[in-house]
């Protein structure tokens, strides 16, 4: 049982020089995907997830220590744009893990801000996430 918190980040916290500097305690765990919803860049131009049963999302799990999660609450805008939810994913070796994610509660689709799809894009490949997922990633650029 990990010491910390399990967070899987599908968007631009999949980065890990941006997740260290939001959380010194982070950990790398797994890739792992979502299943029954789909990825999208909202009105905001930021990632957030739409219930699809259809579609899954990938993105990476990381221990978060308890002692970080409030900057991470903080920088993700807790609760004005984001909230946490715990959700079922499905780690690199079928293993099903309960992790906190964030979602952004506005849902219109609109154009990603700038350089933050690509950093999103960096990241997938960086993790070795599936090309197929990357791919459709790229339809956001």
């Amino acid at each position: 049982m990990p010491a910390g918190q399990l967070y899987f980040a599908y968007g631009s916290n999949m980065d890990d020089a941006q997740m260290c500097d939001r959380c010194p305690s982070v950990q790398f765990v797994d890739i792992a995907r979502l299943r029954g919803f789909k990825f999208m860049i909202n009105e905001r131009g930021v990632a957030t997830l739409n219930a699809d049963k259809a579609s899954e999302v990938w993105g990476v799990i990381w221990e978060i220590q308890h002692s970080d999660i409030s900057e991470l609450d903080r920088r993700e805008g807790v609760p004005t744009y984001y909230s946490k939810k715990h959700i079922y994913v499905v780690d690199s070796k079928n293993k099903s893990m309960h992790v906190m994610i964030y979602v952004d509660k506005r849902t219109a689709r609109g154009p990603s801000r700038n350089g933050y799809i690509d950093k999103i894009i960096t990241a997938a490949q960086k993790n070795k996430l599936p090309d197929t997922y990357i791919d459709e990633l790229r339809t956001w650029e």
